[in-house]
């Protein structure tokens, strides 16, 4: 009679998918079931003292001290667990969950492995999936992910997960595709509508950022992702305390997101500021070694700084990541002219327009190179033209940045 009280096939299906346990801690979220379990906790571990051997109660244990964000007690229970049933495979699974909370990653994917062999499990695909996710392994996690689209396997925390993992391996276009065919702005969660919102900042679609972060922010507390956005769309309408506040609040959910520290570089540099931006955007391209786009914010950090052998280290990486952005061979000709090596200042100059002709770098490294750079009057004429022609992502900060510091 006591299992009753549990869901009843608590022990034949996975309750809890570690990254819900991971995201609650980490986001700080709120759902209807994390606030039920203290008190579903409390009664099956009353029962459980009565009846210690019982497989529903020990499953539903682990499983809701793990939503509680108690991975000590949840590793006594499946360790029980084990110890009774060796060879029960759903324990193991949860002994996989309990292992990722613990952050003992190898070995809950050895775990999982194993399982994954007895027979396909979009549960066990997607803890796999997740794994590969934390160790940063993006386009494993996504390839783990995509079979499951369109499947009732993916539950909206895997579609998530797939999302951020296409979003980190930069295939934008993909991400957004699956979006617009697979959520209903109506019906999704906020997180999930966060993590798009993200995902059309990045391509360019401030717009329909924004659109998706309203809708974001009016089903739920803010995430790490809508406050990226927000900050991001304060710092294109010039509100640098709007967007430092917003930025803080994101280094709270995550003290290692690297966009917000981008943000909070462009912010310093544009309190002039430079060594708190260069600590800034130092972190922020630690922990995105392969995003260009911070790569070349402290580039011109660097540049104003006047740090031009860090600068043309930081270009040089830019490019080996993606030669075909022109904004980090417009870099390279700048660092050149700053030189005063003209005939190389020329040639990047040359391979930037062609691959984005209105590139502010290749422009500016022109003015540089004709000496308008040292006539106030003619440079901020000439840097006015050249912003009203081209707004940048974050509504031409970095054409206000290059009038502030262009004597450096």
């Amino acid at each position: 009679m006591m299992s009753t009280l549990v869901i009843e096939a608590s022990h034949n299906f996975i309750l809890l998918n570690i990254s819900d346990y991971l995201q609650g801690k980490l986001m700080q979220t709120q759902s209807s079931a994390f606030v039920e379990s203290p008190m579903q906790l409390q009664r099956v571990e009353m029962y459980l003292a009565s009846d210690p051997g019982n497989r529903d109660l020990l499953a539903a244990a682990v499983d809701l001290n793990l939503e509680s964000g108690s991975p000590e007690k949840a590793r006594t229970y499946v360790d029980a667990a084990l110890s009774l049933y060796p060879d029960d495979p759903f324990f193991h699974h949860r002994h996989s969950n309990v292992l990722i909370a613990e952050g003992k990653l190898d070995d809950a994917e050895k775990i999982l492995k194993v399982l994954h062999r007895s027979g396909p499990n979009p549960g066990i695909i997607y803890n796999l999936a997740y794994i590969s996710f934390l160790k940063k392994k993006y386009a494993e996690s996504a390839d783990l992910l995509l079979p499951l689209l369109g499947t009732p396997g993916l539950s909206p925390m895997g579609l998530m997960t797939l999302l951020r993992a296409l979003h980190h391996i930069g295939d934008l276009k993909k991400a957004i595709g699956i979006v617009e065919a697979n959520i209903d702005v109506d019906t999704a969660s906020a997180e999930l509508l966060s993590a798009a919102s993200l995902l059309y900042l990045d391509d360019g679609q401030l717009e329909r950022a924004k659109e998706m972060g309203v809708v974001a922010k009016a089903k739920g507390p803010d995430s790490l992702e809508s406050l990226v956005v927000d900050g991001n769309v304060s710092l294109g309408l010039g509100d640098a305390a709007a967007a430092e506040s917003q930025f803080n609040a994101a280094l709270k959910i995550n003290p290692a997101d690297g966009r917000s520290r981008v943000g909070l570089g462009v912010i310093s540099m544009i309190r002039h500021d430079l060594p708190a931006a260069t600590v800034q955007l130092e972190q922020a391209a630690a922990s995105m070694p392969s995003h260009v786009g911070t790569l070349l914010a402290l580039g011109w950090c660097k540049i104003f700084s006047g740090d031009i052998d860090a600068a043309e280290l930081i270009y040089e990486k830019a490019v080996s990541l993606d030669r075909n952005f022109g904004e980090s061979h417009g870099g390279l000709a700048v660092v050149a002219a700053k030189k005063g090596n003209r005939e190389l200042a020329e040639e990047y100059i040359r391979r930037a327009q062609r691959l984005d002709r209105a590139g502010l770098s290749a422009r500016y490294a022109q003015m540089i190179l004709s000496g308008v750079v040292n006539d106030p009057v003619k440079f901020r004429e000439q840097a006015g033209k050249l912003l009203s022609a081209r707004t940048g992502p974050l509504g031409g900060t970095l054409g206000e940045l290059i009038q502030k510091f262009a004597r450096s």
